[in-house]
Parts: C-alpha cells; sequence; structure tokens
C-alpha cells in the first residue's frame, strides 16, 4: 500500500540529460537517446541532488530515486502477470540476453507498459533508494528498506536472462558498484 503520490520518469534517465547535469558521461554504449549506464547507486543520487539545486521546483517536493515498492507499482502498471504485457516474454517485449543485441537500446525502442512507462524491465538494471534485505510482510504499508550494506537494483538489463526481468526479482549490488548494465529512472514526490 502507497499513501503518498509521487511521479516517476517515463523512461529511464538518458545519456543526454545526464550530461546537462553532470557535464560528464561515464557511459560505455555511447548515444544521447540511450540510458547513462555505468553509473552506481552514489552517482544516480549525486545526480538527484545535483539536479534538484538546479530546478527550482514546488516546495516539500525532490527529484530521488523511487523506492522499490514505488518501481513495482509503477512496473506492474495495475496487471497481475509476471511482465506488464503477461506471463511469457518474447523478444519484440524487451532488450533482454534473448534479444541479442547485447548492448542498450534508445530509451523509446519498446512500447511502453499500460500505464506509459518505457523499458522497465531490461534494457538497464534501475537503482532504487532502498537498502537490500528481507522483505518484512508485516511492513506493507510504504515499505522500505531501510538497514543493510547493499541497494536494490530492479527490472533486469540487456544481458539479464529473461525470466529475471520480471517486476519480482530482485538484484543487490553496492552503492558504488558500477557497469555497462546499471541506469536509474527519476522519481519526483514529497521528500
Amino acid at each position: 500500500v502507497l499513501t503518498q503520490g509521487f511521479y516517476l520518469g517515463k523512461y529511464e534517465v538518458t545519456q543526454e540529460q545526464y550530461e546537462i547535469v553532470m557535464k560528464k558521461n561515464p557511459s560505455k554504449f555511447k548515444g544521447g537517446n540511450l540510458p547513462v549506464e555505468n553509473v552506481s547507486w552514489n552517482d544516480a543520487i549525486k545526480f538527484c541532488d545535483k539536479l534538484n539545486n538546479l530546478v527550482k521546483s514546488p516546495s516539500g517536493w525532490t527529484f530521488t530515486l523511487p523506492t522499490e515498492a514505488q518501481w513495482e507499482y509503477a512496473c506492474r502498471a495495475g496487471t497481475q502477470t509476471r511482465f506488464s504485457w503477461g506471463d511469457k516474454i518474447k523478444p519484440q517485449n524487451a532488450n533482454s540476453s534473448q534479444s541479442k543485441f547485447n548492448k542498450t537500446k534508445p530509451v523509446n525502442s519498446y512500447k511502453p507498459n499500460q500505464w506509459g512507462f518505457y523499458q522497465m524491465e531490461g534494457n538497464v538494471w534501475e537503482w532504487c533508494l532502498d537498502w537490500y534485505g528481507p522483505m518484512n510482510p508485516k511492513q506493507i504499508i510504504n515499505p522500505f528498506g531501510s538497514k543493510g550494506t547493499q541497494r536494490i537494483l530492479k527490472g533486469g538489463s540487456f544481458s539479464a536472462e529473461s525470466e529475471r526481468l520480471s517486476h519480482i526479482e530482485r538484484h543487490r549490488k553496492g552503492p558504488d558498484a558500477k557497469r555497462e548494465t546499471r541506469g536509474f529512472r527519476l522519481c519526483f514526490k514529497p521528500s
């Protein structure tokens, strides 16, 4: 149960957007409309902090990463299936190892889910705000992983097996970990 509204980027943060804010591009696969990748959780938070300093937003609202629960809610888009489009995956659904591209694709390469979010499954693993830890079945209202040593990534990537793209899959890495399979999506919410 999520009790606070939030906005989520319809695309992963692109290299063009990242360069405008950070004045650099760490990505392995270059292209303005490709997702920024090879960024750590710490890099994503620095981007959010810098963006918050650049943009005058409504009082009390900030750019950050989505929590795992917010990310999954948006990815599911009201569905009860394994993926937002159904229970089976085909190469035309998402950029995964099954697609055999072996690199990222532009952020609008595949159809959006029912709520208009593009490529939440595949392309790059997306950092979430939470620490990785066991799911607490008693914490059902605004769940948030507040303890741990690693951060959560969701959605799979171009090199992930297709089954790993499901919204139920959880991946974890240290907050300094970087790789060409990791990027992020912005969340805009009350602080």
